[in-house]
């Protein structure tokens, strides 16, 4: 730790049992002392890390009362723990959480409350998470097979990759590091998925499948309207107004669609946001321009019918009725 502080543009430099939106994250139950003691098996879960002192300045999660664990906190100090703002309204609404004592897991020991921080993110899931009640205790409590570095740093990730693996590599060559990503990287990889390029085809397919039956439909429509377009002709209307005519018919079904698959993309990117708020969604003004590029496509599909309605002979028409 203290030689990747060292490296040039770290700012700095955190341990992690888990790390935030790493998809993981260990859940025990908890108990607070003077509490009632909850029915076997239906005790309150928390979410539990081991951190080290610099994890909440690494990772920008703000101090809400007390103070961070101690830095230079040792297995023979007493037991303390930071616990998260829903932890802290769950079991002392309106009171401070400071000072009392929790005990987790299978720990017998009670760790007193020194600090309370806001809560954030760990779980990347769209469904809620199992509990919002969050418990950091030191790593060096409960020693792990692994460990996750999180470096704070001004410079581009990408070029301090080769000066970390070397950092370790001289600690010991045998230590393994998994991979080294940055938040973006890791954002992107949640984002990607195998099922993806079979999601884009179906996209592209529904498009083709959508073009296909707003095309038909213009065409039912200029049937229908066959003989009043006959009669318009006759009396004069030129070309390029029918035409006009024909595509503010199908424009008005585009517009009906393309609001309601605004609002509907606006509401799932809501939701999106809301499981995912570090994720990446695609704004408002983005939604705009794609809906008039779709809109745009769609009066291509009506530009064919309506040219065709265009050119109706009205002698043709009048005489058939």
């Amino acid at each position: 730790e203290r030689k990747l502080g060292t490296l040039p543009g770290v700012e700095a430099v955190a341990i992690a049992s888990e790390v935030p939106l790493h998809g993981w994250q260990n859940q025990e139950p908890i108990v607070v002392e003077g509490a009632e003691p909850a029915p076997p098996g239906r005790e309150p879960t928390a979410f539990v890390t081991g951190v080290n002192g610099e994890f909440f300045n690494a990772v920008r999660i703000r101090l809400r009362e007390g103070r961070f664990l101690p830095q230079d906190w040792r297995p023979n100090d007493p037991p303390v723990a930071v616990i998260g703002a829903a932890t802290a309204r769950r079991f002392w609404p309106g009171g401070t959480a400071i000072g009392k004592r929790i005990r987790f897991g299978r720990n017998t020991q009670w760790h007193e409350v020194i600090g309370v921080v806001a809560d954030t993110t760990f779980n990347v899931r769209f469904e809620a998470p199992q509990t919002s009640l969050q418990v950091y205790r030191p790593v060096q409590e409960n020693p792990v097979p692994w460990l996750n570095f999180v470096v704070r740093t001004s410079l581009p990730a990408a070029s301090l990759e080769r000066s970390i693996r070397k950092e370790f590599s001289a600690i010991d060559p045998d230590i393994m590091i998994v991979k080294i990503e940055d938040v973006p990287q890791m954002l992107a990889g949640f984002a990607k998925s195998p099922l993806t390029p079979i999601l884009v085809t179906f996209a592209i397919a529904g498009l083709v499948i959508a073009m296909i039956g707003l095309y038909g439909v213009m065409t039912q429509l200029t049937l229908q309207r066959r003989r009043e377009i006959g009669v318009r002709i006759a009396l004069g209307a030129d070309y390029r107004r029918v035409i006009f005519m024909m595509l503010g018919q199908g424009g008005r079904l585009l517009v009906v669609g393309i609001v309601a698959g605004i609002a509907g993309s606006y509401a799932v990117n809501a939701i999106f946001h809301r499981a995912l708020p570090e994720m990446p969604v695609l704004g408002l003004s983005s939604q705009v321009l794609i809906g008039l590029a779709l809109g745009v496509a769609g009066l291509g599909a009506c530009y064919l019918p309506s040219r065709r309605a265009a050119r109706t002979d009205p002698t043709e028409v009048l005489r058939a009725e």
